[in-house]
């Protein structure tokens, strides 16, 4: 752990725990607006196009969860 972190190590569990939540709570309360590149865009419209033209061409969401199970084990 970085040295200016390790402080926080002599914390009580109750208050790490605490902490993590804070933490995540401003990470959740943040304005995030990240630019999604327009090469990204034009892939996305893509695949929807070719989804909308072909959906059997998918997966079902469990069948997705199937498969990466089946990859664990």
């Amino acid at each position: 752990m970085r040295t200016e972190f390790a402080k926080l190590l002599e914390l009580s569990r109750a208050e790490r725990i605490e902490l993590v939540e804070d933490l995540w709570d401003s990470l959740a309360d943040e304005k995030t607006t990240e630019d999604v590149s327009a090469e990204k865009k034009k892939e996305l419209a893509d695949r929807r196009t070719r989804f909308q033209a072909n959906p059997e061409s998918g997966l079902s969401w469990d069948s997705v969860k199937k498969l990466a199970r089946s990859r664990h084990e």
